[in-house]
């Protein structure tokens, strides 16, 4: 079983491979992102901003499946950049 919401974007701002922001633009999600990676000694750090507008009826409801739904989302990141 897939659930999910769209999340339509549309790219404001491109210098890859460090920076893409966004404005979403879908029908339930409105907002903005910003999607950044700063070099380090060790590594990369991945910056994640997301503001996002709906009706607060839409986000109580869906709150709990976002956060689960980005957690996962972030893991499958994780195991796709470590392989």
């Amino acid at each position: 079983l897939r659930l999910g919401v769209l999340d339509t974007m549309e790219i404001t701002k491109w210098q890859p491979p460090l920076l893409c922001e966004v404005v979403h633009i879908g029908a339930v999600i409105r907002g903005s992102g910003r999607f950044e990676l700063k070099k380090t000694r060790g590594g990369t750090i991945f910056y994640w901003h997301e503001e996002i507008i709906a009706p607060a009826f839409v986000l109580l409801l869906v709150k709990p499946a976002l956060l689960i739904g980005v957690w996962l989302s972030l893991r499958r990141f994780a195991r796709q950049i470590s392989a």
